[in-house]
């Protein structure tokens, strides 16, 4: 029997995981004492994860520009 994926929960489940990872990010930055190496690595996760959350949107607004 097949599984039904619920592909926009995985999407919005995504979404919010980024959202709360960022601001995660964001109060280790602020509230530890991080070495030059920690914080260049830190900022590159926070980056990323900034990063692949834009694009989330830019695709989520290329499917609603489609059904409209």
């Amino acid at each position: 029997m097949e599984k039904h994926i619920d592909h926009k929960e995985c999407w919005n489940e995504l979404s919010t995981w980024l959202s709360k990872s960022i601001t995660y990010l964001n109060e280790i930055e602020r509230e530890q004492k991080l070495d030059d190496d920690s914080k260049l690595r830190l900022r590159q996760k926070k980056l990323n994860y900034q990063n692949t959350l834009q694009k989330m949107r830019e695709i989520e607004n290329i499917f609603h520009s489609l059904k409209e």
